[in-house]
């Protein structure tokens, strides 16, 4: 039998024969109350190395991922009307993170070894999906054929810039 509020402590699901819990939700890690962790060799007491947090659920991602990571989220920070768009030669490799695309398996529950296996372990079907502000002077839809790398977010979204040479006072 499943209950949504079991105790005040979230969901349970209960054994119908007696009313024990077969599964239930247990208090979820807490990322903001850990600073940093160390692994230390237990025979010299030296610091092996540091331990990047990885809570992709929470959105805690290891130092070195976040800070390659312009944007996160599950909406396009860009506005692609051109009278009122602000991206531009500025925010030329700039990445967003489209969250709008990823699942995760609920890894806070079952055994420590549950736990240890599931992980950040993303949900069938998910996809992590990463875009990177490129600058080209042709469309979406022309870019790979014009030795663009990479997979353009779709073909009808872009920006056009026009800009001056500021010397011949020409487009550029």
């Amino acid at each position: 039998m499943w209950v949504d509020d079991y105790e005040g402590k979230g969901w349970a699901y209960l054994n119908i024969a007696d009313s024990s819990k077969n599964r239930y939700q247990e208090a979820l890690v807490d990322p903001k109350y850990i600073k940093n962790t160390i692994v230390y060799d237990s025979t010299t007491g030296q610091k092996d190395f540091d331990y990047d947090m990885w809570d992709p659920f929470k959105g805690v991602l290891p130092a070195f991922v976040d800070a390659e990571i312009t944007y996160t989220g599950k909406s396009d920070p860009v506005v692609y009307t051109s009278n009122r768009a602000v991206f531009g030669k500025p925010n030329v490799g700039q990445t967003w993170w489209d969250t709008s695309t990823v699942r995760y398996t609920w890894y806070e529950q079952g055994t420590n070894r549950e736990r240890w296996l599931n992980w950040g372990k993303t949900f069938p079907g998910s996809a992590i999906t990463l875009y990177e502000w490129v600058e080209s002077k042709v469309t979406p839809l022309e870019y790979a054929a014009a030795g663009g790398t990479g997979t353009p977010k779709n073909g009808t979204e872009f920006i056009i810039e026009r800009r001056i040479n500021p010397t011949s006072n020409l487009p550029v």
